[in-house]
């Protein structure tokens, strides 16, 4: 299998039912031994990540970042040793399903001062109960874009022409199998490359061969890497999927496709995601979409393009607050810190990781 055309993600991302991430599925489900860590903000989770990541520079390795802020680590995994480590706290809450056996709980609680916190109990309620309204806030938003976005899918249902466009699908599936013989059924994974958080609507990086997909009504590129992805894990390749999450009325859209083995990736170029073609192959679904029905709706679809841009301002300055209150929280914590204790515990991980490899 050749490596992976990325190696960055996000656990997952806010849509309109709140927190997403196939995470808990891909690996609590799976056979990785976990390490699950709890504690508050400030108290090193992602330190502790960044330290056990560093401790195995020649291994391979996913690092999933925290969508709200990309700077922190949800989560390492290490797919030949067969480890991981993931921040089990809110709003990704992570608990043993298998306690011992497959997971384990890290907890980062036992190095805080405790009697130093309850002396700022109020505080930290106060803190928490304000950092919570941003979200809220930001949630208000994404929920009303992911009904405007609908809308606009919706338009472009009604003028997608899906026989032309499968017929698009079939050559473009037999051009990128045409030097592979079939193999055993693929495996299709979920990994979020988009999110949003207070820096915007960020894309981690991929390699590779790139395919972009120019489909302004996100119907028929949807159509495309559903059906790509079902084709391709058909021949024996492995899949990895990405959601669009802010969309209403139903599941997320496939945003973005990697075939890891063929080194090409399929990544959405909107004005939502704000992704900038660069070279590589552009296919433009203009073509695949009814002239006359998209065009008596034109108009709608810019006004639902101008309103989705205003709320995602908004979203994107609630987030921003609410990372600056984050801030004030961790800031409670970071003095009543044993950060020696907890650099022990991140040695004993690694430790722990390397004698089972």
């Amino acid at each position: 299998m050749k490596k992976e055309l990325s190696s960055a993600y996000f656990l997952g991302g806010m849509s309109p039912d709140g927190f997403r991430t196939h995470f808990t599925q891909e690996i609590i489900g799976g056979d990785y031994f976990t390490y699950i860590i709890k504690g508050g903000p400030g108290t090193g989770k992602s330190g502790l990540m960044k330290q056990v990541a560093a401790a195995f520079p020649d291994e391979e390795k996913q690092l999933y970042f925290c969508s709200s802020d990309p700077d922190s680590l949800d989560a390492v995994v290490f797919p030949r040793l067969k480890a991981a480590l993931v921040d089990g706290t809110a709003p990704h809450t992570i608990d043993p399903v298998f306690p011992g056996g497959y997971q384990t709980v890290l907890n980062h609680g036992e190095y805080w001062d405790s009697e130093r916190l309850f002396s700022r109990r109020d505080v930290i309620r106060h803190i928490t109960e304000r950092h919570e309204e941003y979200h809220k806030r930001a949630g208000n938003f994404i929920r009303a874009m992911a009904a405007i976005n609908a809308d606009t899918r919706n338009i472009g249902r009604s003028a997608l022409n899906a026989e032309k466009l499968d017929g698009y699908i079939s050559r473009l599936t037999k051009k990128l199998l045409s030097a592979k013989p079939l193999q055993k059924c693929g495996r299709m994974y979920f990994r979020q490359l988009s999110a949003l958080g207070y820096k915007g609507y960020l894309t981690q990086p991929t390699e590779g061969e790139v395919y972009y997909i120019n489909d302004p009504l996100f119907c028929g590129g949807d159509h495309l890497l559903r059906e790509l992805a079902e084709r391709i894990a058909s021949h024996g390749e492995d899949v990895i999927i990405s959601e669009f999450l802010i969309m209403g009325d139903g599941a997320p859209l496939y945003e973005h496709l990697i075939l890891p083995e063929l080194g090409i990736a399929f990544l959405t170029a909107n004005s939502f995601n704000g992704i900038e073609v660069d070279g590589g192959n552009v296919i433009n679904f203009g073509r695949f979409y009814d002239k006359e029905i998209a065009g008596a709706k034109r108009a709608r679809v810019q006004f639902n393009r101008r309103a989705v841009e205003e709320l995602k301002s908004e979203a994107i300055s609630a987030l921003i607050t609410a990372k600056q209150i984050h801030d004030e929280l961790e800031s409670v914590y970071i003095p009543t810190m044993d950060f020696a204790g907890v650099e022990a515990l991140g040695e004993r991980v690694i430790e722990e990781i390397a004698r089972r490899g």
